[in-house]
């Protein structure tokens, strides 16, 4: 399953970056998290400031993003938060007359590694992601996006995500 789905995105990517343009790019953002743990005996939520580098390809109608987030370690109950993700997201940009901004919908598909204290859990993430899209240059574009991620681990229910992007075409 892992192996189709890696393919699947694979292929998507090299299909848009025939007709794309090639983008690189960071994100801030807010980064939520709930999560059950075993010593605590109950579930629990937490946040903290999270940042990714972005590569991809778009063009008017679509956009592939891969995105590498490092999120910030917290801490709950004296216990040390650690995670990171690989993301990679199609977005489809909904069709407007107006040329000062695209908004977005779009699909979200991830790897996450969780780590609290000394219990440790990993797997698959899935969801959606909705956002505008501020053309600035027409090399530079930079987004506001809020993005939701559902787990496939025994540790993490979901993801919440929002922030702002900010790429460069070429």
């Amino acid at each position: 399953m892992k192996k189709m789905i890696g393919c699947l995105i694979a292929a998507s990517f090299l299909s848009l970056h025939i007709q794309a343009e090639s983008l690189v790019g960071i994100e801030g953002k807010y980064h939520g998290i709930k999560a059950k743990e075993a010593a605590l005996g109950s579930s629990f939520t937490d946040s903290s400031a999270a940042a990714a580098l972005r590569i991809g390809a778009q063009t008017d109608e679509y956009r592939v993003l891969f995105l590498l987030d490092g999120i910030a370690d917290s801490s709950y109950r004296g216990a040390t938060i650690s995670q990171y993700m690989l993301n990679g997201t199609l977005d489809y940009f909904i069709p407007t007359d107006y040329e000062r901004f695209k908004p977005f919908i779009g699909l979200a598909l991830g790897y996450a590694n969780y780590k609290f204290g000394t219990s440790e859990d990993s797997g698959m993430a899935f969801g959606g992601e909705a956002g505008l899209l501020f053309p600035v240059h027409k090399k530079f574009d930079i987004d506001l996006f809020f993005r939701y991620m559902v787990t496939r681990m025994d540790q993490v229910d979901y993801y919440i995500q929002s922030g702002i992007g900010i790429q460069y075409k070429f």
